[in-house]
């Protein structure tokens, strides 16, 4: 599910997203081929918490869209999620370990 993320889906529940964990801390670039709804992309920091967020990325946009620094991961959410819920550079992240395995 992970190496199709949310393509060509048409919609997202609201409360719902994907997780992307990474094994290693790197400069993680997403796009948006292939999917139908805009997404808030928030990437996490190595020290879990929010490094930086891409509200509504433009949906079947094939424009990079960077972590600008050092990630372990990408939460993607339907757009608008991250500012409705308040969620802010800095805040912290926490997830289960019950997940895939990581990706690189």
């Amino acid at each position: 599910q992970q190496e199709y993320g949310l393509m060509f889906r048409q919609s997202l529940e609201e409360g719902h997203g994907m997780l992307f964990v990474y094994k290693s801390p790197h400069e993680i670039n997403m796009w948006m081929k292939n999917t139908l709804i805009p997404l808030d992309m928030v990437f996490v920091a190595p020290d879990h918490t929010v490094l930086r967020i891409a509200a509504n990325a433009t949906p079947q946009s094939l424009a990079f869209i960077s972590s600008g620094a050092p990630a372990i991961a990408v939460v993607e959410l339907a757009g608008g999620e991250t500012s409705r819920l308040g969620i802010a550079p800095g805040m912290p992240v926490s997830w289960t370990t019950s997940l895939p395995p990581a990706r690189n």
